[in-house]
């Protein structure tokens, strides 16, 4: 096993108005379907990470608690490096169903303590890869207030970024970023057909 692979639940789902780990993408709950795409990629069983634990128990999947007295997605980032089997742990949000593969492996092969995705001309908060070793640093951060994952993305210098156009020649549609956040996206993205796979010509 060379890294762990985490599903940040969230937070309160209040613009979904229901938990979006549980809602049904492609005939499965939305975390167990990230979780096939992060196994494939990983050869890892994902593990979940939620402030309740028990909420996901039918689910199948490890469930790390995030103890933290704070509702942010840094707290999650805390529980993951806390949790992990690893040096380094590949963490996705919950709402982040349309993960592509081709980019997930290039970001694992990257090295580095974080590595993180330009799209848009943004750093994306996830997916992400960060190292266990910079778990007292983001402890720290809760301490100065520091609680964006952005500001946290250059606790160890300067990150391993892959560009724009890195990023666009192996998802070109940019589908990982696409957050299912609310029901008009949920109705709108969750019913799309999957991509069709790219076949490579043998000459």
């Amino acid at each position: 096993m060379t890294i762990s692979a985490a599903i940040l639940t969230g937070g309160l789902s209040r613009r979904m108005g229901s938990d979006k780990a549980l809602l049904p993408i492609r005939g499965r709950p939305m975390a167990l379907f990230i979780a096939g795409i992060l196994k494939r990629v990983t050869g890892t069983d994902p593990f979940l990470v939620a402030k309740c634990p028990k909420k996901y128990e039918s689910l199948g999947l490890a469930v790390a608690r995030d103890a933290m007295p704070y509702r942010c997605a840094l707290a999650g980032v805390h529980a993951a490096l806390r949790h992990a089997a690893t040096r380094r742990v590949l963490i996705t949000a919950c709402d982040q169903p349309f993960l592509s593969p081709r980019l997930l492996r290039v970001m694992i092969a990257t090295p580095g303590d974080v590595v993180v995705c330009e799209a848009d001309r943004r750093l994306r908060p996830f997916p992400l890869i960060f190292s266990t070793d910079l778990l007292d640093a983001v402890a720290d951060s809760f301490s100065y207030g520091v609680l964006s994952i952005q500001e946290n993305l250059f606790v160890s210098g300067f990150p391993a970024i892959l560009d724009d156009r890195r990023v666009r020649d192996l998802d070109p549609e940019l589908a990982t970023f696409r957050n299912l956040n609310d029901p008009a996206s949920f109705e709108r993205q969750a019913r799309r057909p999957p991509p069709a796979r790219r076949l490579t010509v043998c000459r």
